[in-house]
């Protein structure tokens, strides 16, 4: 399992989820179009806001995210993914994938 994340994929991850765009377009209409993304803006609020816990770094000039600590990565499996079965996770990932496309 890969301990890293791309920021292509955080944006992905957080326009998929129905309940992350409901909380940024409560005060603001989402675009009119077919695919609603995650403002690009909220996302840098989101890397400012959580800060020293996650790091940016540059591999082979592409920018990954990591959690600063491992227990914070312990922590986001074991409250997002422990507590789902293997079926609901492929699922939930599959669904999370087709909705992108």
């Amino acid at each position: 399992m890969r301990s890293f994340l791309l920021q292509v994929e955080l944006e992905d991850a957080l326009s998929c989820d129905d309940e992350v765009l409901q909380e940024v377009f409560q005060c603001v209409d989402p675009p009119l179009t077919t695919i609603i993304r995650i403002p690009q803006l909220f996302v840098a609020k989101l890397r400012h806001q959580l800060g020293w816990f996650l790091h940016l770094v540059y591999d082979f000039g592409i920018p990954v995210f990591y959690w600063a600590h491992q227990q914070f990565a312990d922590v986001v499996k074991k409250r997002y993914l422990l507590r789902l079965s293997s079926y609901d996770k492929a699922s939930h990932l599959s669904s999370s994938a087709l909705r992108y496309k």
